[in-house]
């Protein structure tokens, strides 16, 4: 460790966070004072126990300035520092998932000449001392769209990033803290895991590695790793991602049978807590605006906990920043299967999403039933969720009224063999896009009840059907794995799934 350090999001070109105090940290090993200068102001701070921390007073957008720490003989000096407003945009694959393999890739040709909007990737650490990095040398370090690193970058970050400078025309950075196949409870540290009902995903762990000898784990999980670093392995991976026909992905799953994975383990970027120790805490408390989360694909094995796991990644998160962060979030798209996964617990999930939206204050979600690809757990359609997301944070962070929300049922009543159905967030009225309504279904007594039409008009819906009455009945829509959501609202949102029941 050399005689001053911070950490690497701490460098040339970052962006930090407008309008609230700016915090400063790092590592030394003495206990010298050392000064902090930025935008001509001198500050000071005293370490401890070879760790030091300053917070520097709100500063308005602007920039390029210059931040200077200096301990002794030791200093750091970083340029090019904006300041305005930075997200960071946390989950897994969907999250992720690059601008290179996005539908719209070839419109950020266009946009990549813009020096207000800077990136910044945190490394993909699974373990201590983890080094063999897949896309290692595009990680750790602030960059422009210009920069070759934005091909690996997260589309739904840069996407977002460009709506957000072009509206409000300030610096905009973005911090993608996110990994491909993880589940919630490795962004939570195990202690928040302890209590009922979330220690199921200590028992997991525990029963994973009961019984097999820790050098076994280590020499597979050492091969694994190896494995990510093929570049046969990397060039065919590139083209699942692209997307594949079913018929590939079936051969796929034949031809990698025996390939190489990380077993659950010490070395496991899966293992509970893990991300949160060697990827989170690291750029904690960096100043944030708030949070864009994409996740929950990997928890179905656990859907019905997931709202419980959600809510205490959140809390958990705010503690860390010791604010009430907001957060923005994507519930799960329609889809059916890929490779070896399957999305028959999909619509426990997205029950579970919808149950944080509503009881956890300042996290607002969007719905995206209507961009899922039936055998592809990826849309490539990045640019609509980021321009969803990005009319939330207009409306819920930054206050400036539009319609953000999906249409959503709010009241339900039944007129002889007729159900109405009355929903709010819709705007000038609801519209469908092309007059399927096969997603609606009818219940009575647990067994289908046929439609015979359905007609929608302003906020309503008036489903017709052969019900005999409305005992023990249950209007569900879009509660599948998979279905193409063909309602919106005049801000083009689709309507979200819902259940609603008659006594």
């Amino acid at each position: 460790m050399s005689a001053l350090s911070v950490t690497t999001i701490f460098s040339n070109g970052m962006v930090l966070q407008r309008g609230k105090s700016i915090p400063v940290f790092g590592t030394c090993q003495t206990d010298e004072l050392i000064t902090i200068t930025f935008d001509g102001s001198s500050y000071t701070c005293i370490p401890k126990q070879g760790k030091w921390k300053r917070y520097l007073p709100p500063h308005a957008e602007g920039g390029p300035l210059k931040l200077e720490i200096v301990q002794g003989d030791s200093t750091l000096t970083i340029e090019d520092v904006l300041v305005g407003d930075v997200w960071l945009v946390g989950g897994q694959s969907n999250m992720e998932f690059f601008v290179r393999f996005e539908k719209h890739y070839e419109e950020t040709f266009a946009l990549r000449n813009n020096p207000l909007i800077r990136m910044y990737t945190c490394p993909r650490i699974a373990y201590e001392g983890h080094t063999n990095l897949v896309y290692g040398s595009d990680y750790g370090y602030w960059f422009k769209p210009d920069d070759k690193a934005l091909e690996t970058f997260s589309s739904l970050g840069f996407w977002y990033a460009t709506m957000l400078q072009e509206s409000l025309s300030v610096p905009v950075g973005i911090v993608s803290c996110n990994w491909g196949g993880t589940s919630a409870s490795t962004w939570v540290p195990q202690e928040a895991l302890c209590e009922s009902p979330l220690h199921v995903y200590l028992d997991d762990y525990a029963q994973a590695i009961q019984g097999i000898a820790r050098e076994e784990i280590r020499k597979k999980s050492i091969d694994g790793w190896n494995f990510q670093l093929d570049p046969d392995h990397l060039v065919e991976w590139a083209k699942v991602m692209y997307g594949i026909s079913r018929e590939a992905q079936l051969k796929r799953m034949v031809d990698s049978k025996d390939d190489p994975i990380v077993p659950m383990g010490p070395w496991s970027k899966n293992r509970p807590g893990a991300l949160f120790h060697t990827m989170l805490e690291p750029i904690v408390p960096y100043g944030i605006k708030g949070v864009l989360w994409y996740q929950g694909e990997s928890d179905h094995h656990h859907a019905s906990l997931y709202s419980a796991l959600f809510s205490k990644l959140i809390a958990v998160w705010r503690n860390a920043w010791n604010e009430e962060l907001p957060f923005l979030f994507v519930q799960l798209t329609s889809y059916d299967r890929w490779l070896t996964s399957n999305g028959d617990m999909y619509p426990e999930v997205r029950r579970q999403q919808e149950k944080v939206a509503s009881q956890v204050p300042a996290c607002w979600m969007v719905s995206c039933m209507d961009i899922g690809m039936q055998y592809d757990i990826h849309p490539k359609e990045k640019k609509e969720l980021a321009r969803r997301l990005f009319l939330l944070a207009l409306d819920k962070v930054y206050n400036n009224p539009v319609l953000s929300e999906s249409p959503e049922i709010c009241t339900a009543h039944w007129e002889g063999n007729s159900s109405i159905l009355s929903f709010k967030n819709c705007g000038s009225g609801l519209y469908t896009t092309d007059g399927d309504y096969s997603l609606f279904e009818i219940l009575q007594k647990d067994r289908p009840i046929i439609i015979h039409s359905i007609e929608v008009a302003d906020n309503q819906i008036r489903i017709q059907s052969n019900a005999e009455g409305f005992v023990k009945t249950m209007v569900n829509y879009a509660c599948v794995p998979y279905g193409k959501v063909t309602m919106f609202n005049a801000s083009g949102l689709p309507l979200k799934p819902f259940s609603i029941s008659f006594a």
